[in-house]
């Protein structure tokens, strides 16, 4: 997944995610830090997405400033998302009990046993009832941007010449990978040393002959675990620079020993490589079309949302 599609599922995902996230703290006071018309946003639902954002993104805070930016952001796209969320509600968005069952399977899936499953919707203070509400929530916020932005961009073969004419660097393919990761994080509960000694476990199966993939569904703490760890296609500069520096120097269907960050150790492999040369016409549309199709769609999303603000009754407690 590209950079500008993890910023969108960023600002869109629910915090249903909280149900991927036990390690969400338990004591944090549950007090109100917005009201968005009739609905509030609470500490735990700011806690949740942080962390959520994080594991997607992959990053640590490196201070406390940084980590006070991240909760200000975040809090913000909450407050976004409820505004779409009580329009998609207003204007009678439609989501289908199968689509909020297939969505609750998918989740199930990402945990190795029903026992797990269910230890970790305790742990969130989750009912099943909540989760489903969540997932629903969710896909009515897809479903309204889906109505109101998405179907409204066009992208016309002429866009694309115009924007290679004017910008020819766009045409320009950059060296990629095609990459899979497992992540063993550090945390409270697997104090560095712990973690280690499972990155290394893991390091030990792979070099005996174990898949990669299957390790990846069992050892990971990533948001990929459940796909084998596969990360989809990167170029430089999308990962943590540790992470970048061992992908790009590694053969096809080769794997790193260990890596150190600040999230904690890693393991990453190179599936496919495409060079910069090996681009073609058909490539070179495909990856303008995206970016112009970014480009119309982040300016789309935030001219829909300026409105809704405009008639929103929106405070944060705290703020002038």
């Amino acid at each position: 997944m590209n950079r500008p599609r993890k910023a969108l599922l960023a600002l869109f995902c629910v915090a249903l995610n909280a149900a991927y996230l036990p390690r969400v703290a338990a004591e944090t006071v549950n007090r109100i830090v917005a009201i968005v018309n009739d609905d509030v946003i609470t500490t735990a639902d700011v806690v949740a997405q942080v962390s959520s954002f994080l594991a997607e993104s992959q990053h640590a805070p490196e201070s406390e400033e940084e980590s006070v930016k991240i909760h200000a952001a975040v809090l913000g796209q909450l407050i976004e998302q409820r505004l779409i969320l009580q329009d998609a509600k207003k204007t009678g968005v439609a989501v289908s009990s199968d689509e909020v069952g297939n969505r609750l399977k998918e989740i199930r899936s990402r945990f190795p046993s029903e026992d797990e499953y269910r230890a970790s919707l305790a742990k969130t203070q989750l009912s099943e009832e909540q989760l489903k509400e969540h997932v629903r929530n969710q896909l009515m916020v897809q479903h309204a941007v889906g109505a109101k932005v998405r179907a409204k961009i066009f992208i016309s073969p002429q866009d694309i010449a115009d924007a290679v004419r004017a910008h020819p660097e766009m045409a320009k393919a950059s060296e990629r990978v095609r990459a899979s990761h497992i992540l063993v994080r550090v945390t409270d509960e697997r104090p560095e040393e712990k973690a280690q000694e499972r990155i290394h476990a893991v390091h030990r199966q792979l070099v005996q002959g174990a898949d990669f993939a299957q390790l990846a569904k069992q050892y990971s703490d990533a948001s990929n675990a459940a796909e084998g760890g596969s990360m989809g296609w990167m170029a430089r500069g999308d990962l943590l620079p540790e992470l970048d520096e061992a992908l790009f120097g590694l053969p096809i269907a080769s794997y790193s020993a260990p890596i150190r960050s600040k999230l904690g150790f890693h393991i990453v492999r190179v599936d496919e490589r495409s060079a910069a040369h090996d681009s073609n016409p058909e490539e070179t549309n495909r990856a303008v079309f995206q970016r112009l199709y970014d480009q119309k769609f982040h300016d789309a999303l935030g001219q829909w949302l300026t409105e809704l603000k405009r008639h929103a009754y929106i405070a944060v407690p705290g703020e002038e």
